[in-house]
């Protein structure tokens, strides 16, 4: 006899990848149970997880976080892949770890990373989470070079998604850009790395220096306090760099690309009007100035790009309100979008009616999608040009990273 679905009670066919035992009829019912209920009941039923119940699929790493590096590994009793996080406890204090877990538990958005379980012993804290297999969006961009502007709405579009809801979550990601935002095997965004992250009252502001160069904000040069404004920055910032393929601020060397985020220097922007709109009021120099995400969501750019694939922008929009069922049913795009090419990330189609064949909202569908031929190219540890300069230094003691 057919499995019930434990969500809604259609036939099911998909188990919980922890307990393997309770049955779900999709991917979407299973995911949105896991975090109304179902996190619970299984995290009490299964024992103790160690380091041992996972195996290293290969020596190299997916990639370093703000602490720690990313090892793919292979759960010895399921067989399944997850991302796991080795975190050195000599290198970051136990407070920012326990940050760094604790608002990750809380998380449970299609666009930002599963935490599914941590453990520790005594050299390392272990983080198992949700494997993007198509790497970073960094790795991509670097591949594609520069990407059109409807192609570039359609990963903006869900960081924002993702960032808008953390925000809601009273939570600042801190640490936004191409490198921190993973594509899973159906090229959907996911957000990751909540090591500088930070929880906060909207009302509060926060001082700690941190970021990455390219993306740090006027306020935190400045060190001024900040607030949600600074990840509507980067938001700003990323747009940028999806349609030109670079940061917008240059520099001879980190000192100098700092001294120009604080001038201003005019950097061109080779984008359309209503996209020029959007980027320019996402990086104003003075935070308060800023859009905030209600009206980057009423943007006549977003308004337009959305119209192109027949989306209604407001029914993605994360609602602490919103019940299991309407949001399911506010998630379905099963009918709107082709999965017939997979290998990258294109739009093809006129007037309004084009196609996103990449599958980068196929996560809304309830049908089983066919596996990717070709891999997008997964960013590996490149190789670093060491240097020794004072101001190189000083950012990287001071918490900020430098892009490789």
């Amino acid at each position: 006899m057919m499995s019930k679905c434990k969500s809604c009670n259609d036939e099911g066919f998909l188990t919980c990848p922890l307990c393997q035992k309770t049955t779900y009829c999709s991917k979407k019912c299973r995911d949105y149970d896991w975090a109304v209920s179902h996190k619970f009941e299984c995290k009490a039923e299964l024992p103790k997880r160690n380091v041992q119940d996972f195996e290293i699929v290969n020596q190299g790493s997916l990639g370093r976080g703000s602490f720690g590096c990313v090892k793919l590994a292979r759960d010895r009793q399921t067989g399944l892949l997850y991302a796991m996080k080795i975190i050195e406890k000599s290198d970051v204090s136990i407070e920012n770890l326990r940050r760094e877990i604790r608002i990750q538990k809380r998380l449970q958005h299609p666009h930002v990373i599963q935490l599914f379980e941590f453990f520790e012993d005594e050299q390392y804290v272990y983080l198992i989470l949700e494997y993007a297999e198509n790497g970073s969006l960094f790795g991509f961009l670097r591949k594609r070079k520069i990407l059109p502007e409807n192609e570039a709405f359609v990963y903006f579009f869900q960081t924002c998604l993702g960032i808008d809801y953390l925000h809601k979550k009273q939570i600042i990601h801190r640490d936004l850009k191409p490198e921190n935002l993973l594509l899973d095997k159906d090229g959907n965004i996911k957000i990751c790395d909540f090591g500088w992250s930070a929880e906060m009252m909207i009302t509060q502001t926060r001082n700690t220096f941190c970021g990455t160069i390219d993306y740090m904000t006027p306020e935190m040069l400045e060190d001024k306090p900040h607030d949600q404004t600074l990840d509507m920055w980067c938001l700003g910032v990323l747009l940028y760099e999806l349609i030109h393929g670079q940061a917008p601020f240059k520099g001879r060397n980190d000192f100098e690309k700092c001294q120009n985020i604080l001038k201003q220097e005019q950097f061109e922007i080779k984008a359309s009007d209503q996209a020029k709109d959007l980027i320019l009021g996402l990086m104003k120099r003075e935070s308060k100035g800023r859009l905030t995400m209600d009206q980057v969501f009423a943007h006549p750019w977003m308004l337009a790009m959305a119209k192109g694939y027949q989306l209604e922008i407001k029914e993605y929009i994360f609602e602490e309100k919103k019940n299991l069922d309407q949001l399911s049913n506010s998630l379905r795009l099963d009918t709107k979008f082709s999965n017939t090419n997979t290998t990258t990330t294109r739009l093809s189609g006129s007037n309004n009616k084009q196609e996103c064949v990449s599958l980068a909202f196929s996560m809304y569908s309830d049908e089983l999608q066919p596996p990717i031929q070709t891999r997008i190219t997964r960013r590996t540890q490149h190789t670093v040009r060491k240097e020794s300069g004072f101001f190189e230094t000083l950012f990287q003691n001071l918490g900020c990273t430098k892009r490789s």
